[in-house]
C-alpha cells in the first residue's frame, strides 16, 4: 500500500472529530432551547388555563348570592313601576340608597 497516506487520513479524522464536537455542541444548545421553550408554554397554559377554570369554579355562587341579595330589590323597583306603594319595604330603599 504504498499511495495510503496515514498522515492525511489522520488529520481529516481529527477534523472530522473536531466537527463532530461543533454539532454537539450545537445540539445541546438546541435540546436546551426546546426545553425552556416546551417550560414556558407550558406555563403560559397555565397563566391561561388556571383562571378560566377558577372563575367557572368560583363565579357562580357568588352571581347566584349577588342575584338573591338583588332580587328583593328588583321586587321593590317592579312594585314601585307598577304604582303598588302598600308593598314597598322602606329598609330595602334605605339600603339601596347607601
Amino acid at each position: 500500500m504504498e499511495g495510503f497516506d496515514y498522515k492525511k487520513m489522520e488529520m481529516l479524522l481529527q477534523r472530522n472529530l473536531d466537527y463532530t464536537k461543533k454539532v454537539y455542541e450545537n445540539t445541546e444548545k438546541i435540546r436546551k432551547y426546546i426545553m425552556w421553550i416546551r417550560i414556558l408554554n407550558i406555563l403560559k397554559l397555565v397563566v391561561i388555563v388556571l383562571p378560566i377554570v377558577l372563575a367557572i369554579i368560583f363565579l357562580p355562587p357568588l352571581i347566584k348570592e349577588m342575584v338573591q341579595s338583588y332580587s328583593g330589590v328588583f321586587d321593590q323597583v317592579d312594585s314601585l313601576q307598577s304604582g303598588n306603594v302598600q308593598n314597598i319595604d322602606v329598609d330595602v330603599l334605605k339600603n339601596l340608597l347607601k
